[in-house]
């Protein structure tokens, strides 16, 4: 077992760590590829920082975002519940940006307003897990491409209760360009994260 003087030794040297350090530097929660560049699913980031959820959420009809894919999203409702890994939460806190390797992962659930017991008699609640989205900010991406900023779908199209181990990203016409001229921060929706938007 530790000794105390062991103890504060350790508790001295992480105190020295500087605040501004990247989330390259932190073990742990950065991404991890194959070796033809696919991002590898991320363990544990039911976890991290849960940041905000939303429901329902829809772009204008006059918008270009509002592909097929998008407009599918709200009908029926879903909840989407947002995590960021924590190296870069840290440093979103300590300088207002999100480092290079950043991972924020979005998981999907079915609104469901009816339960075994029968007794709700209104709202809704997370249901089954219809998905796992990742957005990864990667200056060096072993894909090739050279956007920052690149969109995975983890979710099993046989079976959306399920996950697949790894994705390829989307083109940035599917999902970066939408990101870039709409969030207001870095391509993050911070506007919705109220632990994000409350902290900038």
């Amino acid at each position: 077992m530790p000794t105390l003087t062991a103890l504060l030794s350790a508790s001295m040297i992480l105190s020295t760590l500087p605040c501004n350090m990247q989330a390259q530097d932190l073990p742990g929660d950065g991404p991890q590829y194959t070796s033809d560049g696919n991002l590898m699913l991320p363990t544990g980031f039911e976890t991290w920082v849960f940041v905000g959820s939303n429901l329902g959420l829809s772009y204008k009809h006059d918008l270009a975002a509002t592909t097929a894919r998008e407009a599918a999203r709200a009908d029926p409702q879903q909840f989407h519940n947002v995590y960021i890994a924590r190296s870069a939460y840290s440093h979103f806190l300590a300088n207002g940006s999100f480092p290079d390797r950043t991972i924020l992962v979005m998981e999907v659930f079915a609104a469901n307003g009816a339960e075994p017991k029968n007794i709700l008699s209104n709202g809704v609640f997370n249901g089954p897990r219809t998905g796992v989205e990742i957005a990864v900010k990667n200056l060096h991406r072993p894909d090739g491409k050279t956007t920052p900023w690149a969109y995975y779908d983890f979710t099993d199209p046989s079976d959306p209760t399920k996950t697949r181990p790894v994705a390829n990203a989307f083109p940035d016409e599917a999902c970066e360009s939408c990101h870039r001229a709409h969030a207001n921060l870095d391509n993050v929706w911070v506007q919705f994260y109220p632990t994000l938007r409350d902290r900038k």
